[in-house]
Parts: structure tokens; C-alpha cells; sequence
């Protein structure tokens, strides 16, 4: 995906979608960039749960270093954006994220225990920005 910035204040892939940069925006923006850099909920059977975890991490970074770089194209607050990604981590966690659920549970199930606290997280946040 080709990403393109004009001078309104948005960021519009090659498709035309338009980021805004609110609370929901920055946090769809960096769930659609992490997806780029190789965030997967499940890697598939070939790959174990270490990297798998070391991935979804290596992403991560990735994606929040891009978001920050539009922050500063769009002359958006950085420390705004960061704290943002910090209060979204944070609840991520506390609603039960986790980037290794260990043996004991499914792919199945760690993939959808992820969305649920990912979705509550996302929800909590947009109402505190």
C-alpha cells in the first residue's frame, strides 16, 4: 500500500481511505500499518509461539515509529499521539492482551482473547481523547 499526505491533515492510502488523526484514527492507522510490517494474528503451524511473538513485536515498533513520523508530517502533538499509544497499551493489557498466552491455551482462543481486549482498548481510549 502506497501511502500518500495532503495538506488537510489526513493520510490517504492508494485506495482513497482517509486517517483522520483522532483517538480512532491513529489507532486504526497503526493496526493497518503493523499489518504491513508483518503483524499476524496467527502465523500458521510452521512458525512457534517465540516468534511468532518476536514478530508481532518487531511490528509493532515499526508501525508506532510510522504513526510518529505522520504525527510530526501533520504537525500533530507527539507526546499527544504517545501517550495515547501508551494509555492503549496499558489497557490493552489490563483488559487481557497478551503476546504469549503460553501452551496452555489455543491458537483459537489467544487470537480471539487478543481482539476482544484489543476492541476494549480501542473503545476505552477514543473516550479519553
Amino acid at each position: 500500500m502506497r501511502i500518500t499526505i495532503d495538506t488537510a491533515g489526513t493520510a490517504a492510502d492508494s485506495a482513497g481511505t482517509c486517517h483522520k488523526f483522532h483517538a480512532a484514527g491513529v489507532l486504526q492507522l497503526r493496526r493497518e500499518m503493523r499489518g504491513l510490517f508483518g503483524w499476524k494474528e496467527n502465523y500458521g503451524s510452521t512458525v512457534n509461539s517465540s516468534e511468532a511473538t518476536r514478530r508481532r513485536g518487531e511490528a509493532e515498533v515499526e508501525a508506532d515509529a510510522f504513526v510518529a513520523r505522520c504525527a510530526e508530517v501533520f504537525g500533530t502533538d507527539k507526546e499527544a499521539i504517545e501517550r495515547l499509544r501508551a494509555m492503549h497499551q496499558r489497557l490493552r493489557l489490563e483488559f487481557g492482551w497478551r503476546a504469549d498466552y503460553g501452551l496452555t491455551v489455543s491458537t483459537a482462543k489467544a487470537v480471539s482473547r487478543r481482539a476482544e481486549a484489543e476492541m476494549k482498548a480501542d473503545e476505552a481510549v477514543a473516550k479519553m481523547f
